[in-house]
C-alpha cells in the first residue's frame, strides 16, 4: 500500500514540513541537480501552482546543498507556450523568474532540433516513446502537478504531467493523433515555409499548396507552428479519450523506466478547475482548495487526489460525486489509473499520512 503524505491547504506556507516528513529531502544529495517539473500556465490562465510555494520547495532543496531547476516542455498546439522565446515570457509574466531558480525549457530553442531520447517500452500502443532528453539528466526529478480537469483525460495530475509534459513534441503528437497533420488547402498560401522547415522532409508543394507525405512524417508538429496562416492543424479527434489516457500512461511508463525511479510526486489540490492549465480562460474551481500531497507513486497520488475531490463538497456539486465525470460524462474518468496499474506503473491502493504540523 502506497503512502500519501497530506498537508492541508490552510497550512500551505509550511510546505517545507511536508518535504521533510515525506523523506524526499533525504534522498537528494549535496550537489545533485534537481528538476522541478512544472506547468507555468497558459497566458490568461491564473490556475497554476503559486510561485510562492514553488520558492519554498526550491529554497528547501538549496538548503541541503542541491541545485534546483524549473523545467517544462513547449506545447504541441499554437500558443504562447508553443516556442521557447514566448514560453519564457510567460515564465516571467507569471512570476516564476523571480524565485532564484534557473528555468529550462526542454527540447532546445527550436523544437526541430529534436533533443529527444527514444525509450523502448513495448506496450499496447507504443513500442517506443520519445522523451525530451533534458528530463533524463537530473539526479532527481520532483514532479509538481496542479490537479485539475482535462477535456480529453477527465483529469490531469502527476501521470499527465509526466507522460505528456516530459514528451518531446513528436511524442506529444503521437499521443494526440493517429494520423499526420491536416492541411486546409483553402487557407494555404503556398508560401513554402513548412517545406523549408520540415525536419523529416515530408512536406512538398503540389499545385502551390502544401502536402504531407505520411510515410516521411515524423510527427514533430513543426509545420503546425511554422505556418503563418494556420492552414495546418493537429487532428485532435483521431484518438478517443480512453485510448488517449492509455497513451499518456505509456509515455509516463517510459519516463519512469529511463529514470529508474529517481522521481517524487507532488499534487496541488488548489483551484481545481474543470479545465487544463493550457486553457486561457479556465472555468471556476469545482471544490474548495484541499491541500498538497506527496508520494513516490504517480498512480497512487492521482487516485488519492481523485478520491479527495470526489469526497469534498463542491461549490455546485455535492460530496461523493465524481466532479470530473459529472462535467464530462462521455470520458472514462479512471482509465488512466486502471491502465497504470495494469502495466505496473504504480498501485491504486494507498493510505493517507497527515503531515505533522
Amino acid at each position: 500500500m502506497q503512502e500519501i503524505h497530506l498537508l492541508p491547504w490552510r497550512e500551505k506556507e509550511r510546505l517545507a514540513l511536508l518535504l521533510k516528513s515525506s523523506g524526499v529531502l533525504d534522498v537528494i544529495g549535496k550537489g545533485d541537480y534537481v528538476g522541478l517539473k512544472i506547468h507555468f500556465g497558459e497566458k490568461g490562465n491564473k490556475h497554476f501552482i503559486p510561485p510562492t510555494l514553488v520558492k519554498i520547495i526550491g529554497d528547501a532543496i538549496k538548503d541541503i546543498g542541491a541545485n534546483p531547476f524549473l523545467i517544462d516542455t513547449n506545447v504541441l498546439y499554437k500558443g504562447a507556450r508553443g516556442n521557447t522565446y514566448s514560453h519564457l515570457q510567460i515564465v516571467r509574466e507569471h512570476g516564476f523568474s523571480e524565485l532564484g531558480i534557473p528555468v529550462v525549457i526542454a527540447g532546445g530553442i527550436k523544437e526541430s532540433s529534436r533533443k529527444e531520447a527514444k525509450v523502448m517500452v513495448n506496450l499496447k500502443h507504443f513500442a517506443e516513446v520519445y522523451i525530451a532528453e533534458d528530463f533524463l539528466i537530473f539526479n532527481f526529478l520532483l514532479v509538481l502537478s496542479h490537479f485539475k480537469g482535462h477535456m480529453m483525460s477527465s483529469f490531469g495530475g502527476s501521470i499527465k504531467n509526466v507522460g505528456m509534459g516530459c514528451a518531446s513534441r513528436r511524442g506529444k503528437f503521437l499521443m494526440h493523433s493517429s494520423i499526420v497533420p491536416r492541411v486546409n488547402r483553402e487557407i494555404c498560401t503556398g508560401c513554402g515555409r513548412c517545406v523549408d522547415n520540415c525536419p523529416g522532409k515530408a512536406m512538398k508543394l503540389t499545385s502551390k499548396k502544401a502536402e504531407i507525405s505520411p510515410e516521411k512524417c515524423i510527427g514533430c508538429g513543426e509545420c503546425v507552428h511554422i505556418c503563418p496562416v494556420s492552414a495546418i492543424s493537429i487532428p485532435w479527434d483521431s484518438v478517443k479519450p480512453g485510448e488517449f489516457q492509455e497513451r499518456i500512461v505509456e509515455y509516463a511508463y517510459g519516463v519512469q523506466k529511463e529514470r529508474k525511479g529517481k522521481t517524487g510526486f507532488m499534487n496541488f489540490l488548489y483551484a481545481v478547475s474543470p479545465d487544463c492549465d493550457c486553457v486561457q480562460n479556465a472555468k471556476s474551481p469545482l471544490v474548495p482548495d484541499l491541500g498538497i500531497l506527496f508520494a513516490w507513486d504517480m498512480v497512487a497520488i492521482d487516485q488519492a487526489s481523485l478520491h479527495l475531490v470526489t469526497k469534498a463538497k463542491g461549490f455546485h456539486l455535492p460530496a461523493g460525486i465524481n466532479k470530473f465525470h459529472k462535467v464530462r460524462p462521455d470520458i472514462p474518468p479512471e482509465r488512466q489509473l486502471e491502465y497504470g496499474e495494469e502495466i505496473n506503473l504504480g498501485k491504486r491502493e494507498y493510505t493517507i499520512i497527515p503531515c505533522k504540523i
